[in-house]
């Protein structure tokens, strides 16, 4: 009877995660279709690779399980078997881990150089290479659990990377112009819980099928908050905005141009120089200088070149 209770359990929540499987993927699919911006379709590879994981990792592990003990053979054979599980779905979380990175960075106006892509790729080739190594030691094989040891180190560096991931996004800012979004303080915190949570949970997963169940569950949870945050965050940003598709009044409002400098704006555009706009608006020119430089800082642009091409690239052509 008990036997049956814990597999109805996994059966539904099998079907329960699996429907958070799609709510994460598809909410990151249409977000990526609508706004059509470089961070959201991250977002969505994210998810993906996230989700190929866990549904591998996971599910496909406790499935193996039970095809091990129907064949009836002994738990050691069953324990190294089970290893290979989790080990080889690791190029799915370092995929989605570099996603993860690449995600903050691009919604802060940061691109990940090539030096930073192959140097990732390459420490975490060279990780793998000495764990193929380890385990083909005779110490690897006096291991009565290694599936325990490859959750529980997968678990350490699952934590690690969120942490060395997510939190100095918080601080590293660039200029407001190329924030695409900004993550406040509480969702970044509300995210790191659930999976500090859920890792705690994963140290004990072998303790109590109810422990393994809301483990799962809050695993899979917790992964499909980003999707929702930078849902609940872009529905408040005006679609205009959001798409870069402003009209000149749009353009000054979003960089908080006063009504003297839109007007040198303008002149710049036209190609006008300093003497010229200072003529034609019958202000001084170092007025014109001084008005200049604070719509270079405000806009994040370096000069007038830069700026005429920021003013194009925001702004309606009509």
């Amino acid at each position: 009877m008990a036997e049956k209770y814990i597999i109805f359990l996994f059966a539904a929540l099998f079907m329960i995660t699996v429907g958070i499987v799609a709510i994460g993927i598809l909410v990151s699919y249409n977000l990526s279709k609508t706004y059509k911006k470089q961070f959201l379709q991250t977002l969505l590879y994210h998810q993906i690779f996230l989700y190929s994981f866990f549904l591998y990792g996971v599910w496909g592990r406790i499935l193996l399980g039970q095809v091990l003990i129907n064949l009836e053979l002994s738990p050691a054979i069953i324990n190294k078997a089970s290893f290979f599980i989790p080990a080889l779905g690791l190029p799915f979380l370092i995929i989605c881990w570099y996603m993860l990175i690449k995600f903050f960075n691009e919604m802060n106006g940061f691109v990940l150089s090539k030096i930073t892509t192959i140097g990732y790729f390459i420490f975490f080739g060279i990780l793998i290479t000495a764990g193929v190594w380890y385990v083909n030691t005779g110490n690897f094989k006096a291991i009565e659990t290694p599936e325990i040891i490859i959750i529980r180190l997968l678990i350490v560096m699952n934590l690690i990377s969120n942490i060395f991931i997510v939190v100095p996004s918080l601080f590293k800012k660039t200029h407001k112009s190329k924030i695409e979004l900004n993550f406040p303080s509480a969702f970044i915190l509300i995210y790191l819980t659930g999976i500090l949570i859920y890792s705690a949970g994963l140290w004990f997963i072998k303790e109590h099928f109810l422990i393994s169940s809301a483990t799962i569950l809050l695993m899979f949870a917790a992964s499909a908050q980003l999707p929702v945050f930078t849902l609940i965050l872009i529905k408040k940003i005006p679609a205009k905005e959001l798409s870069g598709d402003l009209d000149f009044e749009g353009f000054c409002n979003k960089f908080e141009i006063s009504k003297r400098e839109a007007e040198i704006i303008l002149e710049i555009c036209a190609g006008k120089s300093n003497q010229a706009i200072a003529n034609s608006l019958f202000i001084t020119l170092q007025t014109v200088k001084d008005h200049a430089h604070r719509i270079f800082t405000k806009t994040g642009v370096k000069n007038r070149v830069h700026l005429t091409n920021l003013v194009r690239e925001k702004i309606t052509k009509k």
